[in-house]
């Protein structure tokens, strides 16, 4: 999954892969039911390590989103589900309440013949389009950084 904002530090910079978080790193597992998480030390300790995990998923933390994001998603990718996207997607700028949604804009560009190299070139263009108009004013001068 990929996406677009305008500071790198924003929410809306998520990817399914956790690497260099951990030491060991932490990965979303392209086998249904089989993640890979350092718990060769502490096999009796999963379900604590599942529960504490549940706090990094991207479902979880985008919510809290405010800034307009771009999303993209490739159907036949096999590293980052595509049912992964959709769901952040579908709860990006949603209040913690669940009741009601930010007035967030959000897009997402949808690759259906494509793996995780998702759209590629033709995406690169639409990001770099997307990032121009956010921050040009009506002229087509670029704004200044907030």
């Amino acid at each position: 999954m990929e996406q677009t904002a305008p500071w790198p530090h924003s929410a809306a910079n998520f990817h399914c892969r956790a690497r260099g978080w951990t030491p060991y790193g932490i990965r979303c597992s392209p086998d249904p039911g089989r993640p890979d998480f350092p718990l060769g030390r502490h096999r009796e300790r999963h379900e604590d390590t599942l529960k504490v995990l549940n706090y990094f998923d991207g479902v979880h933390l985008i919510r809290r989103a405010t800034t307009p994001a771009l999303f993209s998603v490739a159907l036949l990718d096999d590293v980052c589900p595509p049912s992964t996207v959709f769901a952040s997607y579908n709860s990006y700028g949603i209040k913690s309440s669940g009741s009601t949604r930010h007035a967030t804009a959000q897009s997402i560009d949808i690759y259906h013949f494509n793996g995780h190299e998702g759209g590629q070139e033709h995406h690169w263009v639409r990001q770099l389009k997307y990032v121009h108009k956010r921050f040009s004013d009506p002229f087509g001068r670029l704004s200044p950084a907030r």
